[in-house]
C-alpha cells in the first residue's frame, strides 16, 4: 500500500479504520506494518514515522484516546541500536521468536547492538516479541522436543525486568500453502490433512468439505506443558510463575530499569510525540519536520521556511509548504509555468489552474498539492460497547504510562492498520 496508494488515500483509509474500531475497549495497541524493511531504508523509516504520527493524532482527535503504536521488524541485531533511537513507536516489536530454546543475547546484547535491557530503558520503549515459533521440517524438530515453547516462554517471562513486555505465538496454519521454505511449512500448533467424504477429497475443485484439523504435540505444550517442574505455558498465571504480584502504576517498583540513571527529556509527553528521548542525556532526537529542544516546533523545508514564497502548514505531518501563486516544489523554491502541471500537483483531490499555476482543491482537501485532508472537528458520540475498565496501563489523555506486563494470546488484541 505504501507503494500503490497516495498519501491522501492511505490517510483516508487509516481514518476509516480508526473511526470503526478506535474506541473499542479491546484495542490495546495499533500495529502499522510487519517487516517492512525499515532497518535498511532511511527514507522508508521517515515515511513510516509520519504515518504513525498521523495515527496518533487522529486517534486522539477522534476518540480522545492515546493508543500505543508499534511496527514489527525483522530480527536483525545490527539494526536495533538505530531503530530503537529513530523508529517512533511506543512499544518496539521484533519478530525475534525463532532463536531456538531461548532468546540468547537479545537482552544483554553483543558486538552488534547494546541489548534490549539497555535500549528499552534508554529510549523508554518496552520490547514485544511479535512472533514466537520454531523452524521445523515435516514437524521433525517439534516432535522430538515439543516443549521448546515452554523453554522460550520461560526465558521471556524471566526477562520482563529487562525491557520485555510480552510476546505472541505465531500460528502458521496456512504456511504449508503460502511458504516455499520447508522450515516454515509445518510450524503451527495444528496440522491440516485432506478430508475424504463420499469419495471426494477436500482438495478437489468445487468441494467445500473442510480439511481435518489434527492437534500436534506442541499444542498441548502451549496449553498445559511444563519444563523442569514449572508450568511455563499460556494457561498458567504469569505472576505466580515469576513469584510476584501483578504490576500496575502503583507497584512498578525499582526492578524496572534497575541501576539505570534517568534524565527527563523536555516536552509533554517527552519530545512531544515527534522525537525520541535519550534518558541517559535528557536530549530529544527530533524527526524530520520538527525541531526545538522538545521537538514541538514545526519546521518546513527551505531556508527561510518555504523559501519565503509560501506558508508552513502545520496541520500536516510532517509540516508542508502551501506555496504562493506561481511557486511550487516542496520548499516553494521553483517557479511554476502556467499551462504545465508541476510535479507537486498531481493529486486526484484537486484541479490544476493553468492560469495561476496552483491547485484548486476539492471540498475536504487542502495544501499546495491537495493532499492534506480537512478533518471535521464536529463532536462525535462514541459507540457504546458496554462498561469496561481500562487496565492496560495507558492513560486516555496525552502521554503514556508503560506498565510492563505479559500479554498471552487470550489477552492480546492487536489491530493491524497495514500489513
Amino acid at each position: 500500500m505504501l507503494n500503490t496508494m497516495s498519501q491522501s488515500q492511505l490517510q483516508q483509509l487509516l481514518m476509516w479504520q480508526i473511526d470503526e474500531v478506535g474506541n473499542h475497549p479491546s484495542l490495546l495497541m495499533w500495529n502499522f506494518g510487519n517487516e517492512l524493511g525499515v532497518g535498511n531504508d532511511p527514507n522508508l523509516l521517515n515515511v513510516l514515522n509520519n504515518y504513525m504520527n498521523f495515527i496518533r493524532e487522529y486517534t486522539i482527535q477522534r476518540w480522545n484516546r492515546s493508543i500505543p503504536i508499534t511496527s514489527a521488524v525483522v530480527d536483525l541485531p545490527e539494526s536495533y541500536n538505530t531503530l530503537a533511537a529513530q523508529l517512533n513507536v511506543d512499544i518496539f516489536t521484533t519478530n525475534a521468536g525463532y532463536r531456538g530454546l531461548d532468546f540468547s543475547d537479545l537482552w544483554t546484547g553483543n558486538s552488534q547492538f547494546d541489548g534490549w535491557y539497555k535500549l528499552s530503558c534508554k529510549y523508554q520503549k518496552p520490547l514485544f516479541i511479535g512472533e514466537i515459533g520454531f523452524h521445523s521440517v515435516n514437524n521433525t524438530e517439534t516432535d522430538v522436543d515439543p516443549n521448546w515453547f515452554n523453554s522460550i516462554w520461560r526465558d521471556l517471562l524471566r526477562h520482563i525486568d529487562d525491557g520485555c513486555i510480552g510476546g505472541a505465538f505465531f500460528e502458521y496454519s496456512d504456511e504449508p500453502y503460502s511458504k516455499v521454505d520447508p522450515l516454515q511449512q509445518t510450524m503451527g500448533l495444528v496440522q491440516f490433512t485432506p478430508t475424504v467424504q463420499n469419495g471426494a477429497s477436500s482438495l478437489s475443485p468445487n468441494v467445500w468439505t473442510p480439511d481435518t484439523v489434527v492437534r500436534k504435540q506442541v499444542f498441548n505444550a502451549v496449553k498445559q506443558g511444563t519444563i523442569d517442574g514449572g508450568a511455563w505455558n499460556m494457561n498458567s498465571n504469569v505472576w505466580e510463575l515469576i513469584g510476584r504480584p501483578p504490576m500496575n502504576l502503583s507497584n512498578v517498583g525499582p526492578n524496572i530499569c534497575r541501576n539505570f540513571s534517568f534524565s527527563q527529556c523536555p516536552g509533554s509527553p517527552p519530545c512531544s510525540f515527534y522525537g525520541t528521548c535519550d534518558v541517559t542525556t535528557g536530549l530529544c532526537s527530533c524527526q524530520i519536520g520538527y525541531g526545538g529542544s522538545d521537538c514541538s516546533q514545526p519546521i518546513c523545508p527551505g531556508s527561510p521556511q518555504c523559501s519565503g514564497k509560501g506558508q508552513c502548514v502545520t496541520t500536516q505531518t510532517p509540516p508542508v509548504c502551501a506555496c504562493q501563486s506561481g511557486w511550487t516544489a516542496s520548499s516553494c523554491s521553483e517557479q511554476s509555468t502556467p499551462g504545465n502541471c508541476p510535479s507537486t500537483c498531481k493529486s486526484p483531490n484537486g484541479v490544476f489552474n493553468q492560469a495561476t499555476g496552483v491547485c484548486n482543491c476539492k471540498q475536504g482537501w487542502s495544501g499546495s498539492d491537495c493532499t492534506i485532508p480537512v478533518v471535521s472537528t464536529t463532536p462525535v458520540t462514541p459507540p457504546t460497547y458496554g462498561e469496561f475498565q481500562d487496565t492496560t496501563g495507558y492513560s486516555n489523555s496525552s502521554g503514556y504510562s508503560v506498565v510492563p506486563t505479559v500479554f498471552s494470546l487470550a489477552l492480546l488484541v492487536l489491530v493491524s492498520l497495514f500489513m
